[in-house]
């Protein structure tokens, strides 16, 4: 049984050359998850800086000023509300980025820790 389970084991773990890392493919798995909130101007120039991920949220209150980063990443979905976004996507997002007003920054990021502590494992 023991070596039934280390041969089993060993078809799990398989090294990154083999899946074409070393060639400067990225499997979709080792990409993280983006969600961004105000993606207009500095939400807009950020994003940029997120490109070699996976860009699946964005959102904004304002569509008119953000239409040229929707055109930009049509795969990914569009929110007005932030909360609904957080709801929504559930545990697929592993980062967000946040350019809104200065006054707002504090909410949406709180909201976003509460979001994400509920999907860390806790030990007891």
């Amino acid at each position: 049984m023991k070596s039934s389970a280390v041969a089993a084991s060993s078809l799990l773990i398989v090294p990154n050359t083999v899946l074409g890392k070393s060639h400067g493919h990225t499997a979709p798995t080792d990409k993280l998850n983006i969600a961004a909130v105000g993606i207009g101007g500095k939400g807009k120039a950020d994003l940029r800086g997120c490109e070699t991920e996976n860009i699946v949220a964005l959102c904004d209150v304002d569509w008119k000023y953000a239409k040229g980063t929707f055109e930009k990443y049509p795969n990914a979905k569009r929110y007005w509300d932030y909360r609904k976004m957080y709801d929504e996507l559930g545990k697929s997002i592993d980062a967000v980025t946040i350019a809104t007003a200065d006054h707002t920054h504090a909410l949406i990021t709180a909201d976003a820790i509460r979001w994400v502590s509920m999907f860390i494992p806790r030990s007891h």
